[in-house]
């Protein structure tokens, strides 16, 4: 068992959840960028870094990047990670998802619906920065 942890611990490990609408592309539309922090103890530091990749690269694909979430699809990167206690490793998950906000009809009711999602949940030596760009360089590629 003892082998089975210290394996674990040393090898990143990758689980995905997955939901893509294969129908969609990103191109002409207007998309609003959305980092969400959940990272603690320097888990994640390049916040802006891995914003300017994701605008870069959406661009490349056609999309417009805006500033205002109210008139745009919103694509939505999260990293949730903390420090394991006393050995350095980070541990956590990474969520990209793109999501367009409706309205019920005849109601006030609004609802977020995803039309991309994607998960993986990794463990990492010092943080997730490396890692976060190059999941990203994979996943973003499949909004085309």
């Amino acid at each position: 068992r003892l082998i089975a942890l210290i394996l674990m611990l040393i090898a990143p490990s990758w689980a995905t959840a997955e939901y893509v609408d294969e129908r969609f592309s990103i191109k002409g539309f207007s998309i609003y960028v959305n980092l969400i922090d959940d990272a603690r103890d320097g888990c994640w530091t390049n916040i802006g870094e891995v914003r300017n990749y994701i605008e870069d690269k959406l661009a490349e694909k056609g999309a417009v990047v805006v500033e205002n979430p109210n008139i745009a699809v919103v694509l939505n990167f999260r990293v949730i990670a903390t420090r394991w206690s006393g050995s350095g490793w980070c541990y956590g998950s990474m969520t990209l998802s793109l999501n367009v906000p409706a309205v019920v009809p005849n109601t006030d009711f609004k609802v977020n619906g995803s039309i991309y999602r994607k998960s993986a949940i990794d463990i990492e030596p010092q943080n997730f920065n490396i890692t976060a760009l190059t999941w990203l360089g994979k996943k973003l590629p499949e909004l085309d």
